[in-house]
């Protein structure tokens, strides 16, 4: 079902007209900025990061965005194959924009680190907001009201806010995860060819040097 989003535009800091090459270029910076291991104990953070790769799914898919543009709803992203394929593409022109692509690298071999360390990275992520909510819960259970009122416990409740929010932001990573390793499946079907170079007469393979 169609849902309402905020500005993705603003919320890349781009223009409405913005080409495709700007939408991957912000969404790198966005994504940079608001990445879980820079905020490794801020789930507000990890929320933007989703926000933000949300964001670059609809924009640059010429059904979603044009769907977004002219009734700022979007249709959930169900075919998971199209999520997925829109972070391999995001993932491969980001990586021939650098220096990596004239390296004589592999450059498939370069997407498959970095996206099994997307996986790593988040899988860690959510283990540390359900130990900071267990934490939370432990708390909660022994702060109480004198008079037993703790319908109006403004530190049990601010508590279970703060576990709900958590709780919402582990759905979004874990979906992020399914989605990443679909990513990483359909990566096997394809090889990169690396030009052979001659030292000493023995023709060698180029690096495999990851970003």
């Amino acid at each position: 079902m169609p849902r309402f989003l905020e500005d993705l535009y603003k919320l890349l800091g781009i223009k409405k007209d913005a080409s495709d090459t700007e939408i991957k270029k912000a969404y790198r910076e966005k994504a940079r900025e608001c990445h879980p291991d820079f905020h490794k104990d801020d789930p507000e953070k990890t929320k933007l990061f989703m926000q933000v790769n949300q964001a670059f799914f609809i924009l640059s898919n010429p059904e979603t965005k044009k769907q977004y543009d002219e009734t700022g709803f979007a249709s959930e992203i169900t075919d998971k194959k199209k999520a997925a394929t829109s972070i391999l593409l995001g993932l491969f022109f980001g990586v021939v924009e650098t220096d990596v692509a004239d390296k004589n690298v592999d450059i498939i071999k370069v997407m498959e680190v970095a996206i099994g360390k997307e996986i790593f990275d988040r899988a860690q992520n959510i283990k540390k907001l359900e130990k900071n909510s267990n934490k939370l819960k432990k708390v909660g259970d022994k702060v109480k009201r004198k008079d037993g009122n703790n319908r109006n416990n403004i530190f049990l409740n601010a508590i279970n806010d703060q576990i709900r929010k958590a709780n919402q932001v582990i759905a979004d990573i874990r979906n992020s995860i399914e989605l990443h390793e679909l990513a990483l499946k359909m990566l096997k079907d394809y090889d990169f060819e690396v030009e052979q170079i001659m030292v000493y007469g023995i023709a060698k393979q180029g690096s495999t040097t990851t970003i």
